[in-house]
């Protein structure tokens, strides 16, 4: 039973696994080759229409207004490719199931393929001549695909030719994603020794932090013990990547390694480098922290057992009931409206809960144009994976709501996003500490706070 807002009671029953009953049957349903042909043959319409030498809509805006109203309908009805998204999911709660992993290779390659017909259009709008992006950023009946342009005509320095842009298209599986997916299929398959028994890697992950100094240092050297194991593929994987990315930005033109990420997060490099330059000079402030942190231990020094560990002398534990409680109560504070939505997710099997051998480690939040918002956790019942649960729901909650945009508009950089997950992970954090029964408990809350601080900003620099 949990009680809304701290007075009345209801009754909801919790799936603690992913529901997609409602979307397809499993990896045998013939829905799933339905919309991959459906996909395809929107590509293959629009290229028919709009292909061929001298295009009209990048010197006639009549022309050009039509053309941007069929690339938003087609943006539309092909979304994110469901069934890509669909077997994604299922692969990262079962890594080790081979036959989902054939199919979304299967469909990769199609879907690429068809994807890859409409790629000369946004290529054309790169060329529209200076004079005519002037004009068509002025237009009023353009107002809608105002930002759209603009990105385009600020990015098309680093264009290459349309076969370039199909090989590098092409490619990127092998060269890339292949490599991750192996290794992230290798390490969610390990188990590790604890108390006598072998569990998950991911639930070792998650619940090291909150146990005794020794019992935490011996599971940490497990880790490291599988992890050296298992390195020779993440050694291999990290060359076929970073040689991969090293090649794509000398044929774009881009000068430093994470210009291409900046850009893609609509932020600029300077303000990146300013971030950096600003934390990096503050960093004496995360290291006084940390020897706080092992004199409130009682340790001469802190390892890296140590580095994510709560300082409370007993970390508070929480059963799922009472952190969806919690959560839900301090959303109900700020809008009943968000709450709701958060017990709707419970209920209808959009979140997966808890961690398990073949389960990805982490957390995050997955939708898109035309697929539902999904929910991923590794749940271990305590503080962290309780603010865990606000911060992905708040991603849930805004994409919830940006899918009242035109599709065109609907998507949104990681540095957006960001924000809203932090807001309600600040939300949770507010309500926690006014129900704090004691300063000492006030206390305690303040120093995870920091760390959390510390994590966010000078970790990650």
């Amino acid at each position: 039973e949990l009680s809304q807002a701290g007075t009345t009671k209801t009754s909801v029953h919790i799936k603690t696994e992913w529901d997609f009953s409602k979307i397809y049957k499993g990896i045998t349903d013939p829905q799933l080759e339905k919309d991959v042909v459906l996909i395809d043959k929107t590509y293959t319409e629009f290229a028919k229409k709009y292909s061929g030498a001298a295009p009209k809509y990048t010197t006639d805006i009549k022309a050009l207004k039509t053309a941007l109203d069929d690339w938003s309908s087609l943006i539309e009805k092909t979304g994110i490719f469901k069934p890509l998204w669909y077997l994604h999911l299922l692969q990262d709660i079962d890594t080790e199931n081979n036959k989902i992993k054939a199919l979304f290779n299967t469909y990769h390659e199609r879907l690429v393929k068809s994807s890859n017909q409409v790629m000369f259009f946004n290529l054309e709008l790169a060329k529209i001549t200076p004079d005519n992006q002037k004009k068509f950023l002025k237009d009023a009946s353009l107002v809608p695909y105002n930002t759209f342009l603009k990105e385009i005509f600020e990015n098309a320095k680093y264009n290459l030719s349309e076969a370039e842009e199909k090989l590098l298209s092409i490619k990127h599986a092998p060269s890339h994603s292949m490599w991750v997916d192996a290794q992230k299929k290798l390490l969610t398959s390990q188990t590790v020794k604890h108390k006598g028994k072998l569990i998950p890697i991911t639930e070792a992950s998650a619940i090291k932090g909150d146990l005794p100094i020794k019992e935490r240092r011996a599971l940490h050297a497990e880790k490291k013990k599988k992890y050296r194991e298992i390195s020779f593929l993440a050694e291999a994987e990290l060359n076929a990547v970073v040689s991969n990315k090293r090649t794509t930005d000398e044929l774009r033109g881009f000068t430093k390694p994470y210009e291409a990420t900046v850009l893609s997060y609509q932020n600029s490099i300077a303000s990146v480098e300013s971030l950096v330059e600003a934390v990096t000079k503050r960093f004496p402030d995360s290291q006084r922290f940390f020897k706080l942190k092992a004199k409130v231990l009682r340790l001469p020094k802190l390892t890296l057992a140590e580095i994510g560990t709560s300082m409370a002398k007993s970390a508070k534990k929480y059963t799922l009931d009472e952190g969806v409680q919690i959560v839900y109560d301090a959303f109900s504070k700020i809008k009943p409206e968000f709450a709701e939505m958060f017990m709707n997710f419970l209920k209808e099997g959009r979140f997966d809960i808890y961690p398990k051998k073949g389960k990805r480690n982490g957390a995050y939040c997955s939708s898109g144009t035309g697929v539902p918002t999904y929910i991923m956790l590794n749940h271990v019942d305590d503080t962290n994976s309780v603010s865990t649960m606000a911060h992905e729901m708040g991603h849930a909650i805004h994409f919830e709501l940006s899918k009242s945009q035109p599709a065109l508009y609907s998507d949104f950089s990681i540095s957006i996003a960001e924000v809203a997950s932090t807001f309600f992970e600040n939300v949770l954090f507010d309500y926690q500490y006014n129900r704090a029964e004691s300063k000492k408990e006030k206390l305690n809350m303040l120093l995870e706070r920091i760390q959390d601080d510390v994590f966010t900003t000078h970790a990650q620099i």
